[in-house]
C-alpha cells in the first residue's frame, strides 16, 4: 500500500492542469467571473449559483442558468449546455457531473463526478455510494462535500489548500480486494472540502490515477466574499443561536457585522459584530431573536446571502391552585395572539398518541414594561381522569407566518 500511495503522490506532482482548449477557456472564463464577483459587481455572485453572461458562455461551454439538482448526463468538451454552480466539477468528455445545493439549512452542498453512469437515487450521497460500490476496474467516482468554514472545531480538520487539489495530499480511506478509496480534506476559500476518490480496483493503474487527477483538477470552489451559517435553524424560547462563516481575505481581526430582518419587517438592522480568526473564520453566539428572522453577514461593503432562522412561541400550561380541573395556558412571543386558540391534548396510553381534549381561545394579554415580549393567555376548566398527562399545543395555523408550532411542558393531573 505504501508503494502504491507513493506512486500516486509522484503522479500527482507530475500531472499538469487539464489539457483541452475548451476546458481552458471555461476555467479562464470562470476565474474572470470570480474576479468580477469579488470586486465591483459582487451582487451577481452567489455561493451555489453562478449567473453567466449568456453570449460569452454558450460560445465556450455553458448556457446561462442556476445550479441544478440531482440528475445526470454525460458531456462533451466544448459542447455541453448545462448550468454550472459555484461548487462542483467542470464538465469533461466521458464524465458525468452532478451538483446539488444545500437543502434547507444543512451545512454542506455536494457534487459527484464519475466516468461511469450514475445509479439514480433521490439523494446524491446515496447515488455516490451505490455507484462507487459497483465501479468496474477502470471506474472512477469523486464525491465531494462543501461545508462553510468558520466553526473552529470543524475547521481544525481541514488544512488550507489552493486549487487544484492534488492526489499527493490524499490518504487511504478504505480498501478491499477490488476497491480503493482515497480522501482529501482541505480548506479552500470559504469552504471545507471533503473529497473521496473511489477507484474500481484495489491497485489502480498509473493511467487511471492520472485520469482521476485530471478530473480533480476540474473542481470549482467559488464562494461569496463573506459567508454565514446558523445553528440551530429552529429555536425554542431562550435557546442560543450560533452563527459562523468566513471572509475571503483569510485574515484575522476583520470586523463582520451581523444583520437581521425580523418576520414582518422590510429592512435589515445591525444586531452584533464579530471578529475573524486567522484564516478568515468567524463565529458569534446570538441569543434567541424571539421571532423568525433572516440573518446575514456584512464585511468590506459585501453582504452574504441571508439564512432563515425559525422560532417557536413560548407555550406554558399549568394547574391553578392545585386543582385537577382549573388550568391556565400562556403563549408568549413578540406578537400577541389575541383570539387565537390553543389545543389542550391528553396522552392516550392505550393508543400511544396525543388526542385533543378541547380548544381554548386566548382572550387576555399582558406585557412587561420595557420588553417587546407579549403574553397572551386564558384560564379554563377541563375535566379529565386522574393522573392524565396533558400538554398545550399551539398549531402553525395559529402561530404563522412568523412562528412555527409551539408545545408546552407536560402536566400531570
Amino acid at each position: 500500500m505504501a508503494d502504491e500511495l507513493e506512486r500516486l503522490k509522484d503522479l500527482g506532482r507530475e500531472i499538469a492542469e487539464p489539457s483541452g482548449s475548451s476546458e481552458g477557456r471555461a476555467r479562464r472564463l470562470l476565474q474572470r467571473r470570480i474576479d468580477v464577483a469579488s470586486g465591483r459587481r459582487a451582487r451577481f455572485w452567489r455561493p451555489l449559483h453562478v449567473r453567466w453572461a449568456l453570449a460569452g458562455v454558450v460560445a465556450v461551454l455553458l448556457a446561462s442558468g442556476f445550479g441544478f439538482g440531482l440528475g445526470a448526463w454525460n458531456t462533451e468538451e466544448g459542447s455541453a449546455k448545462t448550468s454550472l454552480v459555484g461548487l462542483g466539477f467542470l464538465p469533461a468528455r466521458g464524465w458525468t457531473v452532478v451538483q446539488s445545493t444545500a437543502v434547507g439549512q444543512r451545512d454542506a452542498a455536494s457534487a459527484v463526478a464519475a466516468n461511469v453512469p450514475l445509479r439514480a437515487s433521490a439523494d446524491l450521497r446515496a447515488t455516490a455510494r451505490a455507484t462507487g460500490a459497483s465501479l468496474p476496474g477502470k471506474g472512477i467516482l469523486i464525491f465531494a462535500t462543501f461545508a462553510i468554514r468558520g466553526d473552529p472545531a470543524s475547521d481544525a480538520g481541514f488544512d488550507r489548500h489552493d486549487l487544484p487539489l492534488s492526489l499527493r495530499h490524499a490518504s487511504v480511506a478504505s480498501q478491499s480486494s477490488d476497491r480503493r478509496v482515497y480522501r482529501i480534506r482541505a480548506g479552500v476559500g470559504g469552504y471545507n472540502v471533503d473529497a473521496q476518490i473511489h477507484f474500481g480496483a484495489a491497485t489502480p493503474s498509473a493511467e487511471t490515477i492520472e485520469v482521476a487527477q485530471r478530473q480533480l483538477n476540474r473542481l470549482v470552489v467559488a464562494s461569496e466574499p463573506v459567508t454565514i451559517l446558523a445553528r440551530p435553524t429552529v429555536l425554542g424560547r431562550g435557546q442560543k443561536l450560533t452563527l459562523y462563516g468566513s471572509v475571503d481575505s483569510e485574515k484575522a481581526e476583520e470586523i463582520v457585522t451581523i444583520e437581521a430582518k425580523d418576520c414582518g419587517q422590510t429592512s435589515f438592522r445591525e444586531v452584533a459584530a464579530a471578529r475573524t480568526q486567522e484564516g478568515g473564520g468567524w463565529s458569534y453566539d446570538l441569543f434567541d431573536p424571539n421571532i423568525s428572522a433572516s440573518v446575514r453577514a456584512a464585511w468590506n461593503n459585501q453582504r452574504s446571502s441571508p439564512v432563515a432562522v425559525q422560532d417557536r412561541p413560548y407555550v406554558s400550561l399549568r394547574r391553578l391552585g392545585g386543582s385537577s380541573s382549573r388550568f391556565s395556558v400562556v403563549v408568549g412571543a413578540k406578537l400577541q395572539f389575541w383570539r387565537k386558540y390553543v389545543v389542550i391534548e391528553r396522552f392516550e396510553q392505550r393508543l400511544g398518541s396525543w388526542k385533543p381534549s378541547r380548544k381554548v381561545v386566548l382572550t387576555d394579554t399582558s406585557s412587561t414594561a420595557g420588553s417587546s415580549f407579549v403574553n397572551t393567555f386564558q384560564k379554563f376548566r377541563l375535566s379529565v381522569p386522574k393522573s392524565s398527562l396533558l400538554r398545550a399545543f399551539f398549531p402553525r395555523s395559529q402561530a404563522g407566518p412568523c412562528y412555527l408550532a409551539g408545545y408546552s411542558q407536560l402536566v400531570r393531573t
